[in-house]
């Protein structure tokens, strides 16, 4: 689908960056299914780098940073599955009102000896229709309310990751204010040691 020569000699995060790119272009055309793939394969791309620098005990912030980048990929592939099963059930609600309603009105339109009265209220809304459309919005609820707590536990983990990264920033923000005076502190000593000699 994508595994040009050039894709492949991008460096696994510049993929990762394409494919979401590529991502939000199927979503333009609204080719929803190829948008997932690709937020799917960008995931699965970071995973691996994620796990070859666990291996290698790299700096715990860059694994946080590959952890949010494999969540936001995760969160968008359920966000844009969300947002496929809604215009889906819209269009199969379009389909319903058109169906149930297109044959009276087109025997109107045709000026057809028929009466509005010899239909009876089942020929136009059916009980089955309404209870697959009660079936359907509760499916869709359903589904809804999943994706909702999954993108509320993904935004915490990510708050958290948020406070663990500020915190080690003032850390070293600390440290580095600490070592800046111990540098002075040195600088300071080693010219007086040179104006008593």
């Amino acid at each position: 689908m994508y595994k040009s020569d050039y894709f492949c000699a991008l460096s696994p995060i510049d993929q990762a960056h394409l494919l979401e790119r590529k991502a939000e272009q199927c979503l333009r055309k609204e080719k929803h299914e190829d948008a997932i793939a690709y937020h799917q394969d960008a995931a699965r791309i970071l995973q691996n780098v994620l796990n070859q620098y666990k291996l290698n005990d790299a700096c715990p912030d860059v694994l946080i940073s590959l952890q949010c980048q494999i969540n936001h990929h995760r969160k968008q592939d359920k966000l844009i599955m969300l947002r496929k099963e809604q215009r889906e059930a819209m269009l199969r609600r379009k389909d319903l009102k058109t169906s149930t309603h297109q044959e009276p009105f087109q025997d109107l339109i045709n000026f057809s000896t028929t009466s509005i009265d010899s239909y009876d209220s089942t020929d136009l809304v059916s009980t089955s229709s309404h209870s697959m459309h009660n079936n359907m919005l509760q499916e869709h609820l359903a589904k809804r309310e999943e994706v909702i707590k999954t993108l509320g536990v993904l935004v915490r983990q990510q708050q958290h990751q948020i406070l663990v990264l500020s915190s080690k920033l003032k850390e070293k923000d600390d440290e580095n204010k600490r070592l800046k005076q111990l540098l002075k502190m040195g600088q300071e000593n080693q010219n007086e040691d040179l104006f008593q000699t």
